[in-house]
């Protein structure tokens, strides 16, 4: 239903929303439509079609000194590009409990002008954490922090985790989105690869790192995870070993794997995007990345195995025993194996 020459603006944050943005693109709007990216993550260049993309690189939001100015300060340059567009104008954002997104969408929401629509955050939108009053009180605190500091003002709601139940949204778009609870009429992303046939799959495996020196800075504290993690992967005799760093993550546990036979893939780009249009290996595995899930949407589960390994010992480096428990749920949802 979208009309011609319509302009569509995206703001996303991690190479995980870029993918799903140009999935929306590629699949979805009118190739002579008029498209705008505002992007919040780390630094990145648009790759791909469509050419004509406005890209917009804003400043990067972490939670770290300079974080709130820096939000501060995207919202004036998203707002003062909204401001020279002409109606109609469709908006796309993901989490609204993001202060970007938290923002625009209670400035736009009811304005005649925009057609607000949300998209997958990522592993995040197929959990129903199902506790509001926790929520609740963790958005009043937000609130009143951006009271404290002045900037980079909230607005507090009760909904979902994602804010994905909040009325005025006109359309959802994910990968098997009939598994996320929201009000949007849902549309379905055509994104999984076609099978190859497990047969015609080489006898590789991919490891996906995660940074756990984040939690163990120590060296010492990290080598029994990594080299228990290491003789289980091994364990499970694929010919070939692959080891995809993440982005954070420092040289130590690429050394440990590379020392133990594992060929260090840096390829760049968007993994995403990487994975559904060159891995050929029969499994991919990791600790608790969310991009276990996202390779599940992406191939073929009877061509890929998904392998969770050490899930009990690294995740609760991160998460709570109740959060713990949602992510192994969401992950057992696409197949994956705990070892």
């Amino acid at each position: 239903d979208m009309r011609h020459n319509k302009t569509h603006v995206f703001v996303a944050r991690s190479p995980f929303h870029l993918f799903i943005v140009k999935n929306i693109v590629g699949n979805c709007l009118d190739e002579n439509d008029i498209v705008i990216v505002f992007y919040e993550g780390r630094q990145i260049e648009w790759q791909g079609k469509p050419v004509q993309v406005e890209f917009v690189q804003l400043g990067q939001y972490v939670t770290s000194k300079g974080a709130w100015a820096t939000a501060t300060d995207n919202l004036k340059t998203i707002n003062r590009r909204l401001n020279m567009l002409e109606a109609p104008v469709s908006v796309y954002m993901t989490d609204t409990r993001w202060p970007t997104n938290n923002q625009l969408y209670f400035r736009l929401r009811g304005n005649s002008k925009y057609e607000l629509s949300v998209f997958a955050e990522g592993l995040a939108s197929y959990i129903d954490r199902g506790d509001r009053v926790g929520l609740a009180i963790k958005s009043l605190a937000k609130y009143l922090l951006s009271k404290i500091r002045l900037a980079a003002p909230y607005r507090p709601f009760i909904s979902d985790n994602l804010g994905y139940l909040m009325p005025g949204f006109h359309c959802f778009y994910a990968p098997q989105a009939d598994r996320v609870r929201v009000r949007a009429r849902k549309v379905e992303l055509p994104m999984r690869s076609s099978s190859l046939g497990a047969e015609r799959r080489d006898n590789a495996l991919l490891f996906l790192g995660q940074p756990i020196e984040q939690k163990l800075p120590n060296e010492i504290d990290q080598l029994p995870i990594l080299l228990s993690t290491i003789e289980k992967v091994k364990a499970l005799g694929h010919a070939q070993l692959f080891y995809k760093p993440h982005q954070f993550e420092g040289r130590f546990a690429q050394t440990v794997f590379s020392e133990n036979g594992f060929v260090i893939l840096d390829q760049g780009g968007v993994f995403e995007e990487w994975v559904g249009d060159q891995w050929r290996g029969k499994a991919i595995a990791s600790y608790f990345s969310t991009a276990l899930a996202t390779a599940g949407m992406l191939l073929p589960p009877e061509d890929v195995q998904l392998y969770s390994v050490e899930f009990e010992r690294v995740a609760g480096l991160y998460l709570n025993a109740k959060d713990k428990q949602l992510l192994r749920n969401s992950l057992a949802l696409f197949k994956c194996k705990f070892i």
